[in-house]
């Protein structure tokens, strides 16, 4: 879609491509001094475009992001307009885009003059996410959730894919048991650092063990209350647990009984992996701690992802 600089409509655009001109690449905010390869480009060249424009989509911001072309970035000052010699179809971009995501994309392609040359400009305004590729085209992987972080572009980590489903997750929907499930699951995937943290403050406690020498009252005092602090999270960690595990239960028969066993499983596994290590949290050496810590959070990175994928399943339906 080509718009006039003289058109009324682009004026507001033109004002915020030169407020762009001075700022630096950012999460919301690309420069690029050649246009993308299209009409005669290959899988691995379009994918470049496909994969940045999903990147913007999916990242974490304020306000809407965009992506000049034909702009050098100005290290010390304003952008370089340098222009581009083409643009691309609109038409055909947005048939490139949406033919290959979990649902429609969000962002429009414009032609602009700027001090005399042509400059083109890719909007991408907030929605919901997460947005990804279904199959595999050119470098963008099927699945892999990308995201805008700064001035880099990489795939998004469980964590950050769980953030964006429950944020994509309308209000009114949160009392969907299986939201609950989730929500509660994701809260408590990483209770493991809660116990390697009580470790490291048990262990900062003056300890005369290795010389023999007898603990003073304080250490056996400041222990107790340290424990006693943690029980109270680890109550509430195992009256949770139990909350996802009896929602999940209740809807096996009703819902995508797979998705819905690899959430049990996963919260099954997290249950145990902190029960081990709560037991080895007791040892006097932290080097007891070693295989229970790993195993658990190796569980907490299992739980979180298909915790995860299952928040896309949710989102994409």
């Amino acid at each position: 879609m080509v718009i006039s600089r003289y058109s009324e409509a682009v004026q507001p655009l033109l004002e915020t491509v030169e407020a762009l001109l001075w700022e630096s690449e950012s999460t919301s905010l690309d420069f690029k001094e050649t246009q993308y390869s299209f009409a005669e480009a290959t899988p691995d060249e379009k994918s470049e475009i496909l994969k940045d424009i999903l990147a913007f989509a999916n990242a974490f911001r304020r306000e809407d992001a965009f992506i000049l072309l034909g702009v050098r970035e100005g290290f010390r000052g304003r952008a370089e307009v340098v222009g581009v010699q083409e643009h691309l179809p609109e038409a055909s971009l947005q048939q490139l885009v949406n033919s290959k995501t979990n649902r429609t994309v969000e962002f429009s392609y414009h032609a602009l003059d700027v001090e005399g040359k042509s400059i083109g400009v890719i909007r991408v305004p907030r929605q919901p996410r997460p947005l990804f590729a279904t199959k595999s085209y050119g470098r963008v992987e099927a699945m892999a959730v990308y995201l805008r972080r700064g001035s880099s572009t990489g795939k998004a980590n469980p964590d950050e894919i769980a953030r964006m489903g429950a944020h994509a997750v309308p209000h009114s929907t949160q009392s969907d048991p299986e939201r609950k499930a989730l929500a509660l699951l994701l809260q408590h995937a990483r209770f493991a650092e809660s116990i390697w943290q009580l470790i490291n403050d048990i262990s900062q406690i003056p300890d005369h063990f290795i010389t023999q020498i007898a603990k003073p009252p304080t250490y056996d005092t400041a222990k107790r209350a340290r424990w006693s602090a943690f029980n109270s999270e680890y109550v509430i960690f195992k009256r949770d647990l139990a909350t996802a595990t009896t929602l999940l239960t209740k809807l096996r028969d009703k819902r995508n009984q797979d998705a819905i066993d690899r959430l049990l499983t996963a919260a099954h596994e997290l249950r145990q992996s902190i029960e081990s290590f709560v037991s080895t949290a007791h040892e006097t050496h932290a080097l007891h701690h070693t295989t229970a810590r790993e195993n658990a959070f190796a569980v907490a990175d299992r739980v979180t992802h298909v915790v995860a994928e299952r928040m896309v399943e949710l989102t994409g339906t």
